[in-house]
């Protein structure tokens, strides 16, 4: 068999909606076995720490690559601060809910540090990535 290039290109895209269909789905076993059937978090560490590896990977790779964290949105600067902040915030009020609706939110304290750990984490994961693409872009696309 020759080398294609269609065929490469959809090999490409079946590969990409593939993985993209796994990564949700490793998202939707940890949420549905956390929500729905009220599963403890250390029973869940196994897919947990799968579907981490598989999208701390991915994020790497794509700003290390120059991919911008919106692609394929072209999202102006203040429109991007904004959607990193409105992320960050709904993504710490969803852990919240996750602990309330699985009857292992302690107190209100145990909410806050939770909302604050998990907003912050995800706050430090923009940032390095915005510094990652910032390099990148310095590196890559500097006129000559």
């Amino acid at each position: 068999m020759k080398n294609d290039e269609r065929l490469q290109k959809e090999s490409k895209r079946i590969e990409s909606f593939a993985y993209q269909l796994l990564k949700w789905g490793l998202f939707a076993i940890i949420v549905v076995r956390l929500v729905a059937l009220k599963q403890e978090v250390t029973t869940l560490i196994d897919v947990f720490l799968l579907w981490l590896v598989v999208v701390t990977l991915e994020f790497i790779l794509m700003s290390s690559k120059g991919i911008p964290l919106t692609y394929p949105i072209d999202l102006k600067k203040k429109e991007k601060l904004t959607f990193f902040i409105i992320i960050t915030v709904f993504s710490g009020i969803i852990a919240v809910l996750i602990l309330l609706f699985t009857n292992q939110l302690k107190s209100f304290t145990h909410g806050l540090v939770t909302f604050g750990l998990t907003s912050g984490i995800l706050a430090v994961m923009f940032i390095t990535y915005h510094i990652i693409y910032q390099t990148w872009n310095k590196k890559f696309t500097h006129e000559d």
